[in-house]
């Protein structure tokens, strides 16, 4: 990798994403955004060195959130054979979103990609969708307790954070997207916030 994305959540009247290069983090890279766009509250973002996915929701719609997704060669967006319209309030509005949701307490939670499957958890609703990366269709709407905090490894396992006060659990990515059961559980933990997974697993 070459460069590292982040989203900055709210941003008043302009683009809330960026990127930087891996040897110089402290240097802000602008994305092919004008000032004057409201890119939406970009609060998750994961790639697979391929595309750059960013879950966002929109500040004056708040219960209406989506994912897009840009190149992680020049920084254009994805046209997702499966995208759709989303029509923002206070945001711009993306022609190919993915895992459009318009429900009470249903904003992004966490987002994570692996070989073939994006996963975009929304604990409010106790929901993890999951996508084909590579067109964006969903392949499934999965039950899961609070999920947040999502993250997978070189072993084809989603490791996700459920519950409260919060466990960190490993569960193995099945075909077409489900879950196994877990295979390991964290537990005892106080508010867990966040999880990832390094390369050597």
């Amino acid at each position: 990798a070459t460069h590292g994305y982040y989203g900055t959540g709210y941003s008043e009247g302009s683009p809330s994403l960026g990127k930087f290069a891996i040897g110089s983090p402290g240097t802000k890279i602008s994305m092919p955004y004008g000032p004057l766009i409201n890119t939406g509250d970009i609060t998750h973002v994961c790639t697979d060195g391929t595309y750059v996915y960013w879950a966002f929701f929109d500040s004056n719609a708040g219960n209406n959130s989506a994912v897009f997704g840009t190149k992680v060669s020049d920084d254009t967006e994805v046209q997702f054979a499966a995208g759709s319209v989303f029509n923002g309030v206070s945001v711009r509005d993306y022609p190919y979103a993915i895992s459009i949701t318009n429900a009470a307490n249903s904003n992004p939670s966490g987002i994570a990609v692996g070989s073939s499957y994006l996963f975009v958890a929304r604990g409010g609703i106790d929901q993890l969708k999951v996508h084909d990366k590579a067109t964006g269709a969903l392949l499934q709407t999965l039950t899961m307790d609070s999920v947040r905090g999502i993250a997978t490894d070189q072993s084809n396992n989603l490791w996700a954070i459920t519950g409260s006060p919060g466990a960190v659990s490993k569960y193995p990515i099945i075909s077409g997207g489900t879950l196994g059961a877990a295979t390991l559980t964290l537990s005892g933990l106080i508010q867990p916030l966040s999880v990832n997974v390094n390369q050597a697993g």
